[in-house]
């Protein structure tokens, strides 16, 4: 980064750039880009991690197979993302067995929960759903389960 910075342009290119760094590193190489992004430099960013693009990028677009499905603020995209795929999250759990137990109570009220999909991996279940109203359902529900 230090040798790409060297020359002063006005165009960076980078490829994850915060693939392999701490927490601390890439809080480090965000604050650099705003610095940059204040003084006028144009950062292109590809990523596959759409969280860093919301936390660094004021613009994107998602390309597939060279084409552009979608572009504009994070906000814009998020929204459209959200819209076309639901919402995932991951909901951790102590053993295999509560996992298990989880597991059949909420495939048993998927549709009233509005779960789209619903993946065992693990002491993991990996729940894809409408909504954030989908999402708050389902952990409030798990809550209510008590494993």
């Amino acid at each position: 980064m230090a040798q790409a910075l060297l020359k002063n342009p006005e165009l960076l290119l980078l490829d994850e750039p915060t693939a392999g760094l701490d927490p601390a590193g890439a809080e480090d190489f965000r604050r650099l880009m705003y610095e940059l992004a204040r003084e006028g430099k144009t950062i292109l960013i590809s990523t596959h991690l759409l969280q860093e693009v919301g936390m660094i990028c004021t613009h994107a677009a998602i390309l597939y197979k060279g084409r552009i499905l979608v572009q504009g603020s994070f906000e814009e995209i998020a929204g459209i993302v959200r819209k076309e795929v639901g919402e995932v999250f991951t909901i951790t759990l102590g053993s295999p067995i509560n996992v298990k137990k989880t597991f059949d109570e909420i495939l048993e009220n998927k549709s009233k929960l509005g779960v789209l999909s619903l993946k065992e991996e693990f002491d993991k279940l990996v729940i894809t759903v409408e909504s954030v109203d989908g999402r708050n359902a389902v952990i409030e529900f798990v809550d209510k389960l008590g494993f």
